[in-house]
């Protein structure tokens, strides 16, 4: 497959690569060069040249949940998500839900797992890290039902086990060995609408994940989308939020946004403002900041597309944000050798998008084709 790119984001930045070819073969990049060359006389040539090809975009925070199925995996796709990181207690499904996308038999992005750990004492713990090994885990999560006494020594062990260590509480879990946090604090369940919405974290939290040299997920879209649908409707108008939703996720998703703004809408705005602030200083202190979205709570693909437009509101620039959503997200995962930038010898996980996305971020969202492991996707909207 030969990829021939107008302007070329290699994840590094700031700028274009302009009229390069991208050969690929057996699911790598193998040469990029310009159009000058002749490509190979088998190849499959894209004509790329009117768009912009970036690095396969990540969210490194998404969760089991409705809808799942083919309809899951051409949702990520059709945003341009080549590859996830799906936290879960379920590690038999998400193997079979891996091996089904990662075989072609149904669209989808490059699933890494990810077990979220709740162990009431350290012999379950260990099983568990076991069997997480057994299922090509990289990382675990540490819930807050674990004793905080336990927390460290089970963070210490999945350290030593390879596997990297999350914390869905930021404290106590950053100072007992976990290597990346939340930009969120607990979850606030308010009754009065579906889903509740999270606390984000402050000032104290970003400057321990500096100090610290942590990864901060973002995770804003929970309580960012209801502001940023109201103020922009071009991610709800969008073919694969209408297309890959039935009417009733919809619904849900919608009324959920109208409720949480008539209820807490000052509240939610406040809350807002604290978390861009927030990724702002997270990054001044030293902090890798990630996107990572929380889907299905917010609809997949579409909302790391949020995320990436309020992390934009912050103050970072696009091609910051992009690299959050490709390289600092595949180091975040320890995939910085396979995945995360367009250069020979890594995966070829690219997505073809229109418009100018290192000027606005938002272009990011005008998905033309996703390719996964050399494997292109044109039209996922069926």
């Amino acid at each position: 497959l030969l990829v021939r790119a107008g302007r070329l984001f290699d994840g590094l930045g700031p700028g274009y690569q302009l009229r390069r070819n991208i050969l690929i073969r057996d699911g790598r990049i193998e040469t990029i060069t310009g159009w000058s060359d002749p490509p190979p006389a088998d190849a499959e040539i894209i004509d790329a040249r009117e768009l912009v090809v970036l690095p396969g975009l990540i969210d490194t925070a998404a969760r089991d949940g409705w809808p799942d199925g083919s309809r899951a995996g051409r949702s990520w796709l059709a945003w341009g998500v080549t590859s996830i990181r799906q936290w879960t207690d379920d590690l038999d499904a998400t193997r079979a839900r891996r091996e089904r996308w990662h075989s072609g038999k149904q669209p989808g992005p490059r699933l890494h797992t990810g077990l979220a750990l709740c162990a009431p004492d350290l012999a379950r713990a260990g099983r568990r890290l076991a069997q997480a090994r057994r299922f090509a885990a990289n990382s675990i999560e540490l819930c807050g039902a674990t004793p905080g006494d336990q927390l460290a020594e089970i963070a210490a062990f999945a350290s030593r086990a390879g596997l990297g260590v999350a914390t869905a509480a930021p404290f106590p879990g950053a100072l007992l060995g976990a290597s990346e946090i939340s930009l969120t604090g607990r979850r606030e369940l308010l009754d009065a609408y579906p889903g509740g919405f999270d606390r984000f974290a402050y000032a104290d939290l970003t400057d321990l994940a500096g100090a610290g040299g942590l990864t901060v997920v973002s995770r804003l879209s929970p309580a960012g989308l209801p502001g940023l649908v109201q103020r922009s409707e071009s991610l709800l108008q969008a073919p694969a939020f209408s297309g890959l939703n039935t009417e009733a996720d919809r619904y849900w998703y919608e009324e959920s946004w109208r409720r949480q703004r008539a209820i807490a809408g000052t509240a939610l705005r406040a809350e807002q403002r604290t978390a861009v602030q927030s990724a702002f200083r997270a990054v001044g202190r030293g902090a890798r900041l990630v996107t990572g979205s929380n889907a299905p709570d917010t609809p997949r693909g579409m909302s790391l597309h949020a995320e990436m437009r309020l992390l934009a509101e912050s103050g970072l620039q696009p091609f910051q944000v992009l690299g959050m959503a490709s390289l600092e997200a595949a180091r975040a995962l320890g995939l910085e050798h396979e995945l995360g930038r367009i250069e020979p010898g890594l995966r070829a996980d690219l997505v073809l998008v229109r418009g100018n996305p290192l000027a606005d971020v938002t272009d990011a969202a005008s998905v033309v084709a996703s390719i996964v492991d050399g494997r292109l996707y044109r039209c996922l909207l069926y």
